[in-house]
């Protein structure tokens, strides 16, 4: 590959022309000397000088032992070897080994009486590529001149055994002369020639008899080549049994094997009723290589002089089948010439029952295979060209019956529910339904199935039948599927079902197919002529279900062209004449009309629609016709008529939400207030049985596990999300789809979940929400009374609907009442049963022997940031030193596991809440904690007082107890009055260059949250990051650009001048790797942005002066005029 270097068309020239030279310059030493090696190895490894080769005929060897091809050729290349050596020819076979393994060549080499090229030699991948080896075995004859006589003469000695020594050293005179040899050999040709070979003068019985050839002298002779390991493809065993009834001395079959093994070689060969050439029999290769066997199967005829008759006897078994013997050219002329008289009164074009969607055309062909008998065929056939369809001529044109579709040979019935087999001929006459349905079939389906058989057999006995054809091989699912049908099936393994699904294409499971007493298909939309019209369908003919259609038509003229529906009241269904479609309600067909929704693109039957549906309709399906209580008692949906039924959905993929939280307790006190009036149903689509009986356990009842209506979740009630509740009022009518909702928001008052009793309820919201104020303040909100869809209260976390107050820039919302009723302690801390807080040492402390006292709320962590804990007990110490009564500290942690909780705790001398506590997350939540450790206290009356304790304690320390805003005042004061007194400038040893002025600090609050951005665009010039430092920032740069050039070149990017462009996002300096923002000089078509400063940037300067040519004050402070302050701010 490196002498390609550069790879240059002149360079791949040069090369060629190199080669082409060396090919005319050719000798024997070009070819096999190598560097310093000038010998091969003879196979006992002598070295052999290449010079003792010059002037002889070489043959080039390239053989790889792991080719089982080349071990054969090896043997016969020897022989000729041999003979050339004792009938004196100058010839010498230098072997090219390829074998991988130093082990594996050593052993090669001691078995070749060749001479060889020593191992991984670097000549060999130079001869691969010189002499372009194609495959193995090759044999490149070197001419005595050292030229190349031939590139490869494997082909002449495969085809000519070691007869082709005779054709040495392969020149075309010799191998024309070989030829004519072969060829007269061949006209020689007679049985014994082919099977005799020395002791091998025999052909052998399945039983192991020998029959001798002598006794096969005189007829035809079919040598069938084959092998195990192909299959089944083509074993001619009937055409076989026809011949030899005929003609039964005449003809017989040997099988010629081409098996690996003996035991492929028993296990094939006894499945054939003919004769055959023993396992490893020499013939077998030289039978192979005699007829030039290329793939197998394969059939050759030998006629009764020992000639050919023919080499495509499996091509006229399969065109002609047992008619094509004796397999000469005068019988195969006649069949031909009796099938194109027939063809002539064949149609053209022809339409097929079994291919109904194309014509199909009459052709003339090769081999193909019968779609419907699944035979082969040859000559002619009706084909569809689209879709790669072929029948015979006779299956096309003949009348099917019955026994055509289900009698193959010796499969001739069908079998009983108790395994009774029924002949096929007790069927013909009847109205036959083929069931095909797979391992997973559809239960509910086939519970209406049988409702409507049975209906058929009740008013036409014994005129109709239903055959099961099962899709799979399951052996258990087959049998549950046999137990539970009244009708016939065909066998588990039976070679009919795969001919029957191919035949009438089944592309889906269940699929029903109809044949009429005549054995012609009437329909195979069974199933969809069932769901439509039910039993009233059958016999499913075309006359049948145009009288059915009339019906319809007529029933049409009398049903509304619009309705209103509740599956979807927000649009109109229209009625629609249209095509076969899924009804959006009961999940079931339709057909020639529909209400259809014309922008969703739904459809539902007119029965659906019109007619009112019950709880029987949702909840009985056949023999499914209860729900059970919690103790597996069952209870008829006929006792719950007449009462309110709540529909729980729940799913397996909300298995870690729980239950709607009010359920419980509100379903209790309904039950309570009206106690026969209301039922839940749990409806779950759970197969775990531990969980489904975790939930199911409830109070209410359940549909089981394994139940089929379950998937009612899903159609009609158009569930969005689970888990959902859906109230079925007494009447049947499906009343309200948001009574988990309409629970949380009014509780019990919502039963019995009507239009009429919600709107009462919301009414008396509205009447009482005229006396609440428009505007309020809440902690750092002011919160507007907005009239609103559901929400989730920020504070209690439960659902509200109709009024919130809403803070519109945090999409923050407060019921009402958690906005109107005072905070107090035992709001926040007492949830429940958790109403207490507790000590290190475990010990419980009632929240209520806390109210009247100022507590600090701790939220911290373990793995946070722990500095700020040694200085917060301390103060902690001092705080309740002073005031011990009326302060405490209460630690909310975030920690994930016990042993980081403990570890946090350890060192604290307050108290807690404990680890696995509800109330830290709904306190984080209330008070918007978003980092820690943060603090918040409670005062006495239990309203918060502040949120800044920690700077109020890192500035004032426990001076700021109680944290309020008087207190708070008081310390500011005092600071500013001790201020007055200390002088304006002083003179410090720390910066002895400049003075230090006075100055009053920020408030402590924030005054930014962009710092980084600032620091990366203004550097310290963004001190001390407020709005007025970062206006007068931009007003700077916004004066300066006036004077910069509109575009520039630069070094960096030279192919695009650069812009000067006003940014509104930061972006990325191309030149410096920094943010920068406002300006910059951006080439658009390259998205390629430098600062200003980088594009313009002046020479870097050593001395201290800024761009401006001011003196710059030192690190850690701000030059204002000619004085520097340091800097005082906190970064967070």
């Amino acid at each position: 590959m490196s002498d390609a270097y550069p790879f240059t068309p002149e360079r791949f020239a040069e090369l060629k022309e190199i080669a082409e030279a060396e090919k005319r310059n050719q000798t024997i030493k070009s070819i096999l000397v190598c560097g310093e090696r000038d010998y091969v190895l003879s196979s006992n490894g002598d070295k052999v000088p290449v010079s003792e080769l010059e002037e002889k005929y070489v043959g080039l060897y390239f053989n790889d032992s792991r080719y089982g091809e080349c071990e054969e050729f090896t043997s016969i290349l020897t022989q000729i070897h041999e003979k050339l050596k004792q009938n004196g020819e100058s010839f010498e076979i230098v072997t090219v080994l390829l074998d991988d393994e130093e082990s594996s060549f050593n052993d090669t080499l001691t078995k070749l009486p060749f001479l060889v090229i020593p191992f991984e030699d670097k000549s060999i991948e130079k001869l691969i590529r010189y002499f372009e080896l194609r495959s193995f075995p090759t044999l490149v004859m070197i001419g005595s001149d050292g030229k190349t006589l031939r590139n490869n003469c494997a082909d002449i000695i495969e085809e000519h055994g070691v007869d082709a020594w005779e054709g040495f050293p392969f020149s075309q005179e010799k191998i024309g002369i070989l030829e004519q040899k072969a060829k007269v050999k061949l006209e020689q040709q007679t049985l014994e020639s082919l099977l005799v070979k020395g002791e091998f003068n025999y052909v052998v019985r399945k039983d192991g008899i020998k029959i001798p050839v002598f006794d096969l002298v005189g007829k035809t002779i079919i040598f069938y080549f084959s092998a195990d390991w192909c299959g089944r493809l083509f074993l001619p065993i009937e055409d076989y049994n026809k011949i030899k009834s005929k003609y039964p001395n005449s003809c017989e079959i040997v099988f010629v094997s081409r098996d690996q093994d003996e035991d492929s070689y028993n296990d094939f060969f006894s499945s054939m009723p003919w004769l055959a050439l023993p396992f490893d029999d020499p013939r077998n290769s030289f039978l192979y290589k005699t007829f030039k066997i290329m793939e197998i199967p394969s059939l050759i005829a030998i006629g009764p002089s020992g000639k050919m008759v023919s080499e495509d006897v499996m091509m006229l078994l399969i065109a002609y089948g047992a008619d094509a013997y004796p397999f000469t050219e005068v019988r195969v002329k006649k069949l031909q010439d009796e099938i194109e008289n027939m063809a002539k009164g064949w149609p053209e074009k022809i339409k097929h029952e079994l291919h109904e969607s194309h014509e199909l055309l009459l052709i003339k062909c090769g081999p193909f295979r019968c779609v419907y008998c699944e035979e082969m065929g040859s000559n002619w056939s009706y084909t569809c060209d689209e879709c790669e369809f072929d029948l015979h001529p006779k299956c096309a044109l003949e009348q099917w019956t019955l026994e055509s579709l289900l009698v193959k040979r010796e499969f001739n019935y069908v079998v009983g529910k108790d395994g009774t087999k029924i002949p096929v001929s007790d069927l013909v006459g009847k109205t036959i339904i083929l069931y095909f349905s797979s391992d997973q079939y559809n239960e509910l389906f086939l519970l209406e199935l049988i409702k409507e058989y049975n209906k058929i057999k009740s008013k036409h006995f014994d005129s109709c039948e239903i055959v099961f054809v099962s899709i799979g091989e399951n052996e258990d699912s087959y049998n549950n599927s046999c137990s539970s049908m009244p009708w016939l099936a065909l066998p588990l393994v039976d070679p009919r079902k795969n001919f029957l699904e191919e035949i009438f294409n089944i592309m889906e499971s269940p699929s029903l197919i109809a044949i009429g007493p005549s054995g012609k298909i009437v329909s195979k939309d069974v199933r969809m002529l069932l769901d439509v019209y039910g039993a009233d369908a059958y016999p499913f003919t075309e006359e049948r279900v145009k009288e059915l259609q009339d019906d319809i038509e007529n029933m049409a003229k009398s049903w509304p062209e619009k309705i209103k529906h509740e599956l979807d009241e927000s649009h109109e269904l229209v009625l629609t004449k249209c095509g076969p479609f899924w009804c959006y309600n009961c999940e079931e067909k339709g057909i020639h009309w529909s209400y259809k929704c014309n922008e969703c693109l739904y459809n539902l039957h007119p029965k659906c629609v019109l007619e009112q549906p019950t709880l029987e309709f949702l909840l009985v399906k056949g023999e499914f016709n209860y729900v059970v209580r919690k103790d597996g008692t069952k209870i008829l949906v006929s006792d719950l008529l007449g009462k309110t039924i709540i529909l729980y959905f729940f799913s397996a993929y909300c298995r870690d939400q729980m239950f709607p939280p009010k359920l419980f307790e509100e379903y209790n006190k309904i039950k309570s207030k009206y106690p026969n009036t209301c039922e839940i149903v749990f409806i779950s689509n759970y197969e775990d049985e531990d969980l489904y009986n975790n939930y199911s356990s409830m109070s209410w009842l359940a549909l089981p596990l394994d139940d089929p209506r379950k998937n009612i979740y899903e159609k009609p009630f158009k569930l969005i999300k689970i888990p959902s509740l859906i109230a079925i009022g007494p009447s049947g009518k499906t009343i309200s789809k948001d009574v988990g909702m309409l629970l949380d928001v009014y509780g019990v008052d919502a039963y019995p979940f009507t239009e009429e009793r919600v709107k009462e309820l919301q009414d008396d919201i509205v009447n009482v929400a005229k006396g609440w104020p428009i505007k309020i303040k809440h902690e750092s909100h002011e919160l507007v009374l907005s009239k609103c869809g559901p929400f989730i209260c920020h504070n209690c976390e439960e659902m509200g609907r109709k009024w919130s107050y809403k803070c519109d820039e945090c999409e923050f919302d407060l019921h009402l009442k958690c906005v109107l009723e005072q905070q107090t302690l035992e709001f926040l801390l007492v949830n429940g049963e958790f109403n207490y807080v507790i000590r290190k040492d475990g010990t419980k402390i009632p929240v209520s022997d806390l109210v009247g006292k100022t507590i600090i709320l701790y939220f911290s962590a373990y793995w946070s940031d722990q500095i700020f804990l040694p200085n917060l007990i301390e103060e902690y110490n001092k705080i309740k030193s002073k005031y011990p009564d009326f302060f405490e500290i209460l630690f909310v942690s975030s920690d994930q596991d016990e042993d980081s909780y403990n570890n946090s705790y350890y060192s604290m001398p307050w108290l807690a809440l404990p680890l696995d506590d509800p109330r830290k997350s709904f306190l984080k939540k209330n008070f918007n904690i978003m980092r820690i450790p943060s603090l918040i206290v409670i005062g006495p009356s239990g309203k918060t007082v502040s949120k800044d304790v920690r700077m109020l304690l890192d500035v004032y320390g426990a001076d700021a107890y109680p944290f309020t805003d008087d207190r708070v005042k008081e310390l500011q004061d005092d600071v500013e009055n001790m201020g007055k007194s200390w002088p304006e400038k002083i003179k410090h040893e720390l910066d002895d260059w400049h003075e230090f002025v006075l100055t009053k600090c920020p408030s402590g609050k924030p005054v930014s949250k962009d710092v980084k951005m600032l620091l990366n665009v203004y550097g310290a010039d963004a001190y001390p990051f407020t709005e007025e430092r970062v206006k007068k920032l931009q007003d700077d740069i916004e004066n300066m650009t006036k004077g910069w050039p509109e575009k520039i070149k630069h070094e960096l990017h030279e192919s695009h001048e650069l812009v000067l462009r006003s940014e509104y996002c930061p972006f990325i300096c191309d030149g410096c790797k920094e943010m920068g923002r406002h300006w910059s000089y951006k080439c658009d078509e390259c998205e390629f942005n430098l600062h200003l400063k980088c594009a313009l940037k002046k020479d870097d300067r050593e001395d201290t002066r800024d761009d401006h040519g001011q003196n710059m004050a030192k690190e850690g402070y701000v030059r204002e005029g000619d004085v520097c302050r340091k800097v005082e701010c906190i970064i967070l």
